[in-house]
């Protein structure tokens, strides 16, 4: 039996072991009792598969009542009053039937796939009604079979995907063929004229009488009964099988073991001897892009620069910042950038800003470094270039003494009283954007020709605190 269906998990277990070990996890070896279970499951499933496409037509026949029918399958899939029809839907099969006075006159087996022969035997089998069936031959694509009680049934030679099943009409009686039986003599007749009278016939008719209806629990008893003459192994398998599993489980079951020990109470530490946290160390690094931006502000208005920020996190009109002194605008573009160089083209995008405001120059900042070709280009315009360094220059330029410019906690407040915030444009269509309350509470800043244009910005909350905000859900 090895590589058989029995010994599979057994094998899949086996070569667990080094699986395990090219993992470097530490290896279970699963216990007797789990593989008996898996050993049930694995056998009890395909027996309830056999079982539904072995048994999934017999329960349903000809001649049964619609009460019978609703007490032993349920309401119907799909049921037509009007038309006296029904559908039931089991697994691979659907039963179409038709009542005629409450009474299945006529059913339809349907099978995904096509029907085997020995399906269709079965289904005539379990609608014989203790009647006979006669397969009639004929050169039709479809074959038929009739009733003795003359009901008839009908499926494709060819390609059978459904058997068709007919009671006999109300009150349909065929007669036998006719039976010649020999007329009695004339007992006023002579031996004489009896000898030379040829010999009469009368024509009898015999009829054939429908059986009365048969018992629902009679009915289904001989359906089993046929089914199990023919088909015993589907009883016997899986009864054997059954018992190997539980005796297989019986002889793994293992003993109980010692009982656990107690569990272990782990006392917490006193608050005296607790881990104190470490104090956040604030550095350049560690800023998200739009604080960046707030720092660059706050030392240029140190440096006694007005500053004009927009409301929203984000680059409005090519630059972060607008510085003005003496008459004089300044452009400001920030780039919180560790991994990559500032490069000539954010070089250029500052200048063309520059000239389509009519600012006098620029400043781009930057917590990295700037490319060769950007050095170069900044050279030829009116742009200055404020890298790591310079800027770590200008925080102890400004910072008063024991001061650390990166807590902004110390200096927002200052900074938002004294910073003008303008308005941000849509990003798409360019036009005014009005400040906005979530749902949520937290300001950002939509288009004003919401919903047709879903231009969206994010809102500084730190300059935004003391702003007449609409609520929108």
């Amino acid at each position: 039996m090895k590589g058989g269906w029995l010994t599979r998990g057994v094998d899949a277990a086996a070569r667990r072991p080094y699986l395990a070990s090219l993992d470097n996890r530490p290896y279970r070896p699963p216990s007797g009792a789990k593989l008996a279970r898996w050993g049930r499951v694995r056998l009890v499933r395909p027996l309830i598969l056999l079982w539904v496409t072995a048994l999934a037509a017999s329960a349903m026949e000809l001649g049964q009542t619609r009460d019978a029918i609703l007490a032993q399958h349920g309401p119907a899939t799909e049921e037509n009053h009007s038309k006296n029809t029904a559908v039931y839907r089991t697994g691979p099969w659907k039963v179409d039937v038709e009542y005629r006075e409450g009474i299945a006159c006529k059913l339809t087996f349907t099978r995904i796939g096509q029907l085997s022969e020995v399906e269709i035997q079965s289904i005539l089998t379990q609608n014989a009604g203790g009647a006979e069936w006669r397969e009639v031959e004929t050169n039709s694509p479809r074959r038929s079979w009739q009733r003795t009680d003359f009901a008839a049934a009908e499926c494709d030679r060819l390609k059978t995907r459904s058997m068709t099943l007919m009671q006999a009409p109300p009150g349909a009686e065929v007669s036998t063929p006719p039976v010649m039986v020999e007329a009695s003599p004339s007992p006023m007749s002579t031996p004489a004229e009896q000898s030379a009278a040829p010999a009469a016939y009368a024509i009898e008719r015999h009829m054939v009488v429908p059986p009365p209806a048969r018992n629902l629990f009679g009915g289904v008893v001989t359906v089993l009964g046929t089914f199990a003459r023919s088909y015993p192994l589907v009883f016997v398998i899986p009864f054997l099988l059954l018992l190997v599993v539980w005796l297989v489980g019986r002889g793994q079951r293992k003993p109980a073991g010692p009982p656990a020990p107690p569990r272990r109470v782990v006392q917490p530490r006193p608050v005296e001897k607790a881990v104190t946290p470490k104090p956040v160390q604030l550095t350049l690094d560690g800023l998200e892009p739009d604080a960046l931006e707030l720092l660059v502000g706050e030392i240029f208005r140190r440096q006694g620069y007005d500053v004009e920020m927009s409301g929203g996190i984000g680059s409005d009109g090519g630059n972060d910042l607008t510085l003005r002194k003496d008459n004089q605008m300044t452009l400001v573009q920030c780039r919180h950038w560790s991994n990559w160089k500032v490069s000539a083209p954010s070089v250029q995008d500052l200048y063309d800003t520059i000239m389509a405001t009519g600012a006098t120059n620029g400043i781009f900042v930057t917590s990295g470094h700037y490319t060769r070709d950007a050095r170069a280009l900044a050279s030829e315009k009116p742009i200055r270039l404020v890298d790591r360094d310079e800027l770590e220059q200008l925080i102890a330029q400004v910072s008063a003494p024991g001061e650390n410019l990166l807590d902004f906690r110390r200096w927002m407040d200052r900074f938002a009283s004294s910073v003008l915030v303008v308005d941000p444009t849509c990003p798409f269509c360019h036009r005014s954007m009005k400040l906005t309350r979530g749902c949520q509470g937290r300001p950002f800043w939509s288009c004003q020709t919401f919903p047709r244009c879903a231009g969206k910005r994010e809102g500084r909350v730190e300059l935004l605190g003391t702003r007449t905000v609409s609520s929108e859900a």
